[in-house]
């Protein structure tokens, strides 16, 4: 995902991104489908869920230093502690803030396995206070949002990705949280709908996507 001096450019493409996983997650709770097949769908939905946030929420972040307008047509400025003049400059700030590189020199050449991790909302929260964007407050409202999302998300898409039985233990042990057993096999969990009207991988997808559209409001 490219930054954009439309905010509402971002959302579009994140919301039509979630919205398809959504449609993912629907099919593989249906009873008609094999184990395995929902075991692959689910898989697939909670890794793609996973970078399509943190690429949304990069691109956010880059997309400051357009001045980027809102939804609905508000500009936004940053007022950072050092001139930060395109993506090169920002991804720079953004390391160096966030990851205690200021002794690396100037002019440094940073490879994508330096950056932050963007999936947490204390990154953006972070950079968007320290460039003192003028819509932080916005930001901060958002995402503060009572959601599980951030918290549990991130330990199931790490046992997708590499599915060992440790991994799956620690996965397994949030079902009593979600109406599930500790036995209760991962994708089970994310599928289940105890006192809820859609599975569960579907509310934090519904989740991510009212946050993006306050953020981008």
């Amino acid at each position: 995902m490219n930054p954009s001096n439309s905010l509402n450019k971002l959302f579009r493409t994140i919301r039509w991104r979630l919205e398809s996983l959504k449609r993912v997650s629907f099919r593989a709770a249906s009873p008609r489908l094999a184990d395995q097949e929902i075991n692959r769908q689910i898989a697939f939905t909670c890794i793609e869920t996973h970078t399509a946030w943190s690429n949304f929420i990069r691109a956010y972040y880059l997309s400051l230093i357009f001045q980027p307008r809102t939804v609905h047509n508000l500009p936004i400025r940053i007022a950072p502690p050092r001139p930060i003049s395109s993506p090169t400059d920002a991804l720079d700030f953004a390391i160096r803030y966030l990851k205690n590189q200021h002794h690396v020199p100037a002019g440094t050449v940073w490879q994508s396995r330096d950056e932050p991790s963007w999936f947490p909302p204390e990154t953006l929260k972070k950079l968007s206070r320290e460039v003192r964007a003028s819509n932080q407050q916005n930001i901060e409202f958002a995402l503060n949002f009572q959601t599980d999302t951030f918290r549990v998300l991130p330990k199931f898409r790490h046992y997708f990705a590499h599915r060992n039985r440790d991994l799956a233990t620690i996965a397994s042990n949030f079902g009593p949280a979600y109406g599930t057993s500790a036995k209760t096999r991962p994708w089970h969990i994310l599928t289940s709908c105890h006192n809820r009207r859609d599975p569960l991988i579907v509310e934090w997808l519904d989740d991510l996507l009212l946050i993006a559209q306050t953020i981008c409001d």
